[in-house]
């Protein structure tokens, strides 16, 4: 379990995760944004904006090499993800990385999600919990509130959902930067980790 910090520091517990599981994982990337720039393609040069694509192989060889494993693309799936830039989408579209809108969540139309985890024979589950990947309405401590996201309590029943239903072998909690009502924020945060954190749903191996 991480909290805190970036989605820069996904790089060390997913490519770990990958290596012990192998194929048997799927990553489920909650997050407002793809994460799948290289140095060369994206225009803020921010790190956090690349670590799905250094998970997937690519980017900086010298953090590349650091990683555990490298996973396939079938094994991501976008959810919630809604600004990209266009090497991202060029990228997802080349390596049929999975996308479920934030509209999909919010109406609870969880069926194609399942199905696509099931019918790939996953078993267990890394969830990467990039908290912009929220209505910026509902939640804006975050450091790129993106519009039309998802909602608290629909996020909430998703990851309940998907606790019951797969081994949540890891999990995240990122970039959560209190604005101004810091208490309400923090009291958002915990509820989410709550839908998560039953000790039953982890691998004591």
């Amino acid at each position: 379990m991480t909290i805190g910090g970036d989605c820069g520091v996904e790089i060390a517990p997913v490519s770990f995760l990958h290596q012990k599981y192998q194929k048997d994982l799927a990553i489920i990337w909650l997050d407002a944004h793809g994460d799948l720039n290289t140095p060369s393609s994206s225009p803020s040069s921010h790190f956090h904006g690349m670590p799905l694509r250094v998970l997937l192989g690519e980017g900086d060889l010298g953090i590349v090499e650091q990683a555990f494993s490298v996973v396939d693309p079938s094994q991501v799936l976008l959810v919630g993800a809604r600004e990209f830039d266009p090497p991202e989408r060029d990228f997802m579209q080349h390596k049929g990385i999975g996308l479920f809108s934030a509209q999909t969540i919010n109406n609870e139309s969880h069926s194609h999600l399942f199905t696509r985890l099931q019918s790939s024979g996953f078993s267990k589950l890394y969830i990467h919990l990039d908290l912009d990947v929220i209505d910026p309405r509902e939640f804006p401590h975050v450091a790129c509130p993106t519009p039309n996201g998802i909602q608290i309590a629909k996020l909430q029943n998703l990851l309940v959902n998907l606790c019951d239903n797969f081994q949540i072998v890891g999990i995240s909690v990122l970039e959560f930067l209190p604005i101004d009502s810091q208490d309400s924020g923090v009291l958002d945060v915990i509820k989410l980790l709550e839908s998560m954190l039953p000790l039953n749903y982890f691998d004591p191996s």
